[in-house]
């Protein structure tokens, strides 16, 4: 297994969208059918962005998942104290290779470059009917601190 750093827009779209086609079948009014051209261009711009990073994780030089992380700068204000964090935004990996420490072998991955660059805590959200991913980031210490609602009004 190797992991490396990426600007491939158009491989960090094919990895999304193991990610993206999930998001589409539990929630279709919210997210739109994968369009590889779009999404190829929509990474193609955060990829020249420095806060985003994007990493794939490959098997005999295979791409069999990836992780995107962003770089969050809080300020200091008078209500909280300034604070870098690693945001999340997906860890996924091909269903053939899930269950056999890959998705760990990634989350350590980012947490050891997050640990290098000083950042106060790793944060991500996932939705409440993913237990797989519920209980993949509980079991790697992850702490629940904050819920999401929303009301359809059509």
């Amino acid at each position: 297994m190797q992991i490396t750093q990426t600007t491939d827009a158009k491989l960090i779209a094919q990895m999304h969208r193991i990610f993206h086609d999930s998001h589409v079948e539990l929630h279709p009014t919210i997210f739109k059918p994968f369009d590889e051209v779009a999404m190829t261009s929509a990474f193609q711009a955060l990829v020249n962005e420095p806060q985003h990073s994007f990493y794939i994780l490959q098997h005999d030089e295979q791409a069999i998942g990836y992780a995107w992380v962003e770089w969050r700068e809080q300020r200091e204000t008078p209500f909280k104290f300034g604070e870098t964090t690693m945001y999340i935004h997906q860890i996924s990996i091909e269903d053939p290779y899930r269950g056999q420490g890959n998705g760990k072998l990634l989350l350590d991955y980012v947490t050891d470059i997050a640990k290098s660059r000083s950042v106060s805590r790793i944060e991500l959200d996932y939705w409440l009917t993913n237990f797989g991913a519920k209980y993949f980031y509980r079991k790697h210490d992850f702490i629940p601190y904050n819920e999401r609602v929303y009301k359809e009004l059509s």
